[in-house]
């Protein structure tokens, strides 16, 4: 294979679409996906754009009544904002956090999480109203795993995903969409621009063994912006090149104590078994009558990772407590279980997490 793209098309004529930061970047990349998709594209960025097709408005995303306006250009010419793209971000420089300035790491919030926040807060009302909408957000890797030096990014992103997870389960029940992309190393501008090292790093960590093209950022999105993912909302899609973590032998074989054995993994439904959310309902961990330790699916009523008894003696709550440390650092929330009652239901084993 070649790398190149399989030619695909997104039926947005007669959609009108809001950018946020797609003056350049990943951002314009985006908006001509969405005009060569026949959308028409109102870009909202603090610099213009001259593309065919496409409203350049300079708009500052942390303005309310910047944004206020903006909407209402749009809306007083008798149109209706179908889809909206929150993409304007800031990522900052690297920094340990304790030596990041104040006033840098509150503009990264204002902007990529508030500025996001605000934006939707604004562009719903006329969404509900009309009752149909698309909106992408756009959150990063770090969101969900955090990056070293760029901890207020990081923690942007995060809130991003889970703003994106909490709204799309309140419009549910409408035509609106609610979803979230989340890149990891792109290659653009805002990444080379930590430096030739950082950059090396971030090919060596990927499986794919390159930076992602935004032009693959903008397919995935056009493709949530249309009735193909009419299914799909509150959902964090991951554009990593195979770098998101999900919970592997790895991990799981870190215990203290030799003769511990990953007997099995099976993959996880919708990538849910680290999703901090979901996993607090839909996981328990239990301990067989047999001495494995399993991870349970409540959702499918099967097991989701098999953990093998570690061959020394050991007393059952020190073999939980550090099955459970392993859990929590990989973000598993969890109950544990050691073994069931004669009836078939679970016995808790005295720890909860």
């Amino acid at each position: 294979m070649n790398g190149g793209f399989v030619p695909v098309s997104y039926d947005l004529i007669g959609k009108t679409a809001v950018v946020t930061g797609g003056a350049k970047s990943i951002g314009k990349a985006i908006v001509e996906r969405l005009v060569a998709s026949g959308a028409s594209v109102h870009v909202w960025d603090r610099d213009q754009i001259e593309l065919k097709g496409v409203v350049s408005t300079k708009v500052d995303i942390t303005s309310r009544d910047q944004v206020t306006h903006a909407i209402n250009m749009i809306v007083d010419r008798g149109l209706r904002i179908d889809v909206l793209v929150n993409n304007a971000g800031y990522l900052g420089t690297l920094h340990p956090f304790d030596q990041h300035e104040p006033a840098d790491w509150r503009s990264i919030i204002e902007t990529n999480l508030i500025g996001t926040m605000q934006v939707t807060q604004l562009v719903l009302p006329h969404m509900r109203k009309w009752g149909v909408g698309r909106i992408v957000n756009m959150g990063s890797l770090a969101g969900k795993e955090g990056l070293a030096n760029l901890a207020a990014y990081s923690a942007s992103s995060a809130g991003i995903v889970v703003f994106t997870k909490a709204l799309g389960r309140e419009v549910a029940n409408t035509n609106i969409r609610v979803n979230c992309v989340a890149p990891g190393p792109i290659d653009t501008d805002m990444i080379r621009n930590l430096g030739v090292a950082a950059v090396e790093t971030m090919i060596a960590d990927s499986p794919m063994n390159r930076l992602g093209r935004v032009e693959e950022v903008a397919h995935m999105v056009a493709w949530l912006c249309s009735d193909a993912s009419n299914f799909n909302t509150g959902a964090v899609f991951d554009m990593s090149g195979g770098r998101a973590r999900l919970l592997s032998a790895d991990c799981l074989g870190a215990f203290r104590w030799p003769g511990v054995t990953v007997d099995q993994i099976l993959p996880p439904l919708n990538g849910d078994l680290c999703d901090p959310l979901m996993a607090t309902l839909r996981y328990e961990v239990r301990r067989e009558p047999d001495g494995t330790w399993t991870v349970f699916d409540v959702f499918t009523g099967q097991p989701a990772i098999i953990v093998g008894h570690p061959s020394v003696d050991l007393p059952d709550m020190e073999y939980a407590e550090e099955l459970a440390a392993i859990l929590n650092a990989n973000n598993l929330k969890h109950r544990l279980y050691h073994g069931r009652s004669p009836e078939g239901s679970p016995d808790r084993g005295g720890m909860t997490s």
